[in-house]
């Protein structure tokens, strides 16, 4: 019987294949699944499971690869792959939206393979092939989850700094830091290649906006309740700030919006928060109840979009979107039948 995949458990490339594709045959070390680094997945064309060994070198070539604690990581393609090569065309194209991408990881030859979710394309050099660099984000990264799973794996910070055992296992602190109001409105891209003076592991932005009941998306919410509270003490009104709330401690997380807070006279507001470490112009995923309660209460819906946020200083910046949400900007990810 096949194992469950589940997040940070250990496989060899027999069980990932008998996961995947129970029903064909499994040679070790030949062929796709017993040797290759990319597999695509005949049954969902357009998935990829990728096998990533860091550091590893193959044919003379020495992969550089390196794992950020944001959840981002740098990755190199077979050195034989360019551009036009299949698997490169349709991992530059990728959508987590429409495709999954599986990465399993290990830290070195004799371990078996971590499975460590699924990935959102970044970006890719567009100077380089031959293999083609990547820059991937894991979206369901939880720092202290990947350094339990892997012990021997070197975690960076962008500054170059390795997280220690100490740092990467200790309960996060939790930080409120300060938010920058940007009145300049935003124009949300999708991820695409750069040019190699502008790929850098160390600078990069990712698509994905933080889960609800992730840490960033916590604290997320948590910084724009000190900052609405703040603007209401300094406009004199101490006693609507006292009720300004984060939803998930009321309603809980069904809510469909994350902040109960109010203008200066007392009028409701009901702000949707959206977190990333990523740039300003990324795009964010925003459910259909969450557009529903927007157009039913247009008069009193706040979009609030967090990026360039630094969980660690609770820093970052924000812009406001009032109103309801704009159908003509959204794009249909899911259906129902």
């Amino acid at each position: 019987m096949a194992k469950k995949l589940q997040l940070y458990s250990a496989y060899s490339r027999q069980d990932v294949h008998d996961i995947f594709e129970p029903n064909t045959k499994f040679t070790p070390q030949a062929g796709s699944w017993g040797l290759h680094g990319i597999v695509g997945l005949k049954d969902n064309p357009g998935d990829y499971v990728l096998f990533v060994t860091i550091g590893k070198k193959v044919a003379g070539h020495d992969f550089v690869e390196e794992v950020f604690d944001d959840g981002s990581f740098t990755w190199q393609s077979q050195p034989s792959n360019g551009f036009d090569h299949k698997y490169i065309k349709a991992l530059t194209n990728h959508n987590p939206d429409m495709n999954d991408v599986y990465l399993f990881l290990r830290a070195k030859d004799s371990d078996p393979y971590t499975y460590l979710g699924t990935l959102e394309y970044v970006t890719h050099d567009t100077d380089k092939e031959k293999p083609v660099y990547f820059i991937w984000h894991m979206i369901d990264f939880e720092l202290t989850n990947m350094m339990y799973a892997l012990p021997d794996l070197v975690i960076k910070t962008k500054a170059g700094h390795v997280i220690s055992k100490e740092e990467g296992l200790a309960e996060p602190e939790v930080v409120i830091g300060r938010l920058t109001l940007d009145k300049t409105p935003a124009n949300r891209v999708k991820p695409h290649g750069v040019k190699n003076r502008d790929f850098t592991g160390k600078n990069v932005d990712f698509q994905g906006e933080a889960k609800k009941n992730s840490t960033k998306g916590r604290v997320g919410e948590d910084a724009v309740v000190a900052y609405e509270k703040e603007q209401l003490k300094q406009a004199g009104r101490a006693d609507l700030a006292s009720q300004v709330v984060a939803t998930r401690d009321t309603i809980g997380e069904t809510a469909k919006y994350d902040i109960q807070s109010y203008e200066v006279d007392g009028t409701l507001k009901y702000i949707e928060v959206k977190t990333t470490s990523g740039s300003k112009n990324n795009r964010f995923h925003i459910s259909e109840g969450e557009v529903r309660f927007s157009e039913n209460n247009p008069d009193h819906y706040y979009l609030y979009r967090l990026y360039n946020f630094d969980l660690k200083t609770g820093n970052g910046s924000f812009y406001i979107e009032k109103g309801p949400i704009d159908r003509n900007e959204l794009t249909a990810t899911n259906y129902m039948m």
